[in-house]
């Protein structure tokens, strides 16, 4: 059976809060939909162990025979009910993916990449 858990992003407070807060706190965190955005956890995790959420920002090494390098992304729920990094499959991808931020404490690690 999957692991669902969620963390949650304050808008007022801008917190991120953990699996165990949202988990204590659901009722109200749901309630409120305006305050917090719920991130779902992905189900699995990437190359260091850590646990893939939404709103993840991962760093990857490209996936092309024409050029080396690495990619950032942001994790996503895409609209064919797959986890979208880019324009890979999260599944393609998280073996050899690192979460190195997210996108509300951390969105300068998009734009450094122009992603």
């Amino acid at each position: 059976m999957r692991e669902i858990k969620f963390r949650a992003w304050d808008k007022n407070l801008e917190r991120l809060y953990n699996p165990d807060y949202v988990q204590e706190y659901f009722h109200e965190i749901v309630s409120d939909n305006k305050r917090f955005t719920l991130l779902q956890y992905t189900g699995l995790k990437d190359k260091n162990g850590k646990d893939i959420f939404e709103g993840d920002i991962l760093e990857y090494k490209k996936l092309s025979f024409h050029e080396d390098g690495v990619e950032r992304g942001h994790v996503w729920y895409n609209e064919y009910a797959e986890w979208s990094v880019n324009n890979w499959l999260l599944n393609r991808i998280y073996r050899r993916a690192e979460v190195i931020g997210n996108i509300f404490e951390h969105p300068e690690l998009l734009e450094e990449q122009h992603v």
